[in-house]
């Protein structure tokens, strides 16, 4: 089948009109403009190049403000992006638990077991985080317990207070003494878990600006634009062409600092350098910071004087027509288009089942062909969205691995089946599923097994389950499934089916078979919890008992007093607490 490109094509080399004839509108306008006597509208011109220049200006103001506000919007995204980061990592129970149980003494066994597994998994997560340069954990006074690398970290001012405000402390921008790479670095809290939820020390995570550095545009190099990231102090932080220089900002500056809201300017001043420039700035955030764009005033109002001498050429040759031969010109074009418009109006209201037949020759005739060939592929195009649609949808709430329903989709559903069991004062069950030993599993067989793994386990958990139950990959290795209507007698029962299912199916991973196998907590609603994060800690917690129990087992989460409590072995027996 043709391309568009080349049946558009076509269609305009058989409808073009051929040569300089009175069937086109351009003979047409020449004849009456030749036949009138042109009237001279250099006025006209002048007024339509001072509106042109107006225009031109202030395109450029805005094009300076939009790049500062993009440029902030972006940056504020990647240090968003850097800090949900650094909280995940500082979220993990191998920090927190490990952290809260320090030993006294520096040089305690307890304590340096539990600095040794930090640092372990510190250098496991930034293997995995390409921008991530080094990691670190401290405890509250600063000490440092775990880090990636042998570089000690650099702390932002007031990190301390910040992090018993249980907020985030971001640091500026530095070179890397050993990479001499430009980096950031952010502290986030650590807390333990419910029920202490207590403040214990900080991660450190030093970040590569490898995404500021395109978010001020240091790939353009076509552009004379310079975007600078600055503090309010006056102090520019680092700029697009990479550079940390801390130098102070022009004097003319100070005004957009200091009234700069969403944004504020542009404004004209001179640099250090005596170069006459145009600035606009916009704050970032939560940060002492701004984006400050500039760009020398030759270049950027260098359009207007080439449209004021193209106006001039042009203008005045082409607009000494249009008083004259408006009324002619309006006769020949408006009735034909007059029914294009019509034609237009049905299309725009969402009918494409319109055709019009070809009448004339000229442009008309060639506009009539184009239009039907535009609504024909509005036609396709308007079929193949609806299709696009339908896929976006069905991957929006999909695992591209598993083919399992997303997280999203498993909170949404959450919710939901928390409102029905309300209504209908029918309990159900929450299973919180995680494959044993993944992570060594990965470091022996490779990370494709390990995918394979979780592809296959993902089939067997959907198999043994009913229709109306909802699977999906929470996240890595884990997975929850929900089932409604169901208390937790039949959750256990449930879990214990899927457990045996996947220890018996022999699942053949790479050259060598080897036993996959789960461990898997079970809560009920609303016994265990009355909200979505409640249900799921308690499955979470009844997870990590069966853990800690020896793995490939189920059990029950303790709940409320005098609910069902107890775990499933491989035996498939249940045993009390």
């Amino acid at each position: 089948m043709p391309e568009p490109s080349s049946r558009l094509s076509s269609a305009i080399g058989r409808s073009a009109p051929k040569g300089f004839t009175l069937a086109s509108i351009r003979g047409r306008v020449v004849l009456f403009a030749v036949l009138a006597a042109l009237i001279p509208t250099a006025i006209t011109g002048w007024i339509a190049y001072r509106q042109t220049q107006r225009s031109l200006e202030r395109g450029v103001d805005q094009e300076l403000r939009n790049r500062a506000l993009e440029s902030a919007r972006a940056i504020d995204e990647w240090i968003s992006s850097r800090r949900y980061d650094a909280q995940v990592f500082a979220s993990s129970f191998e920090v927190s638990d490990r952290l809260s149980r320090l030993g006294a003494g520096s040089a305690s066994p307890q304590r340096l077991e539990s600095a040794a597994r930090i640092s372990g998994y510190l250098a496991s997560v930034q293997q995995r985080s390409p921008d991530v340069v080094a990691l670190a954990v401290l405890d509250l006074n600063g000490a440092v317990i775990g880090k990636s690398g042998a570089q000690s970290p650099v702390l932002p001012a007031l990190w301390q207070s910040r992090l018993h405000a249980g907020q985030a402390a971001v640091g500026e921008p530095r070179q890397d003494s050993l990479t001499r790479e430009a980096t950031l670095s952010i502290v986030v809290p650590v807390r333990t878990g419910a029920p202490q939820d207590r403040l214990v020390g900080g991660l450190v995570a030093t970040s590569s600006l490898t995404g500021i550095l395109e978010a001020l545009g240091s790939t353009d190099t076509t552009s004379e634009a310079n975007l600078s990231l600055v503090a309010t102090d006056g102090r520019t932080l680092i700029d697009s062409r990479g550079r940390l220089s801390g130098a102070s900002i022009p004097a003319g500056v100070t005004a957009l600092l200091g009234d700069s809201g969403q944004g504020n300017g542009p404004g004209i001043y001179r640099t250090s350098e005596d170069a006459e420039v145009i600035g606009a700035v916009s704050e970032l955030h939560g940060l002492p910071w701004v984006i400050l764009a500039e760009v020398p005033v030759r270049s950027a109002y260098a359009e207007v004087s080439r449209v004021r001498n193209v106006t001039l050429l042009v203008l005045v040759g082409a607009l000494l027509i249009v008083g004259v031969i408006a009324y002619a010109l309006a006769q020949l074009v408006v009735r034909p288009l007059d029914r294009l418009t019509r034609a237009a109006g049905v299309v725009a209201s969402g009918d494409f089942a319109v055709e019009l037949p070809r009448t004339g020759g000229g442009e008309v005739g060639y506009l009539t062909d184009v239009f039907n060939f535009m609504v024909e592929r509005l036609r396709e195009g308007r079929e193949e969205l609806q299709a696009a649609n339908r896929e976006l949808e069905r991957l929006s709430v999909t695992d591209a691995l598993t083919g399992l329903y997303n997280r999203r989709l498993l909170l949404e559903t959450l919710g939901h089946e928390i409102q029905r069991s309300k209504r209908t004062e029918q309990p159900f069950g929450v299973l919180m599923l995680d494959i044993d030993a993944f992570k060594a599993f990965n470091d022996t067989f490779g990370h494709q097994a390990g995918d394979r793994a979780l592809v296959m386990v993902a089939q067997v958990i959907g198999e043994s389950v009913r229709v109306l139950d909802t699977v999906a990959r929470y996240g890595g290795e884990e997975f929850v499934v929900v089932l409604p209507e169901t208390d937790l007698a039949g959750a256990a029962d449930t879990a214990e089916r899927i457990r045996v299912a996947v220890e018996e199916s022999q699942l053949p991973l790479g050259e060598r078979d080897a036993g996959v196998t789960l461990s898997i907590g079970v809560a009920e609603f609303p016994a265990d919890g009355v909200a979505v994060d409640l249900i799921i800690g308690s499955a979470d917690q009844a997870l990590y008992r069966a853990k800690e129990g020896g793995r490939n087992r189920v059990v029950l989460s303790r709940g409320t007093p005098g609910s069902r409590r107890g775990v499933r072995g491989a035996s498939g027996r249940s045993l009390e607490p």
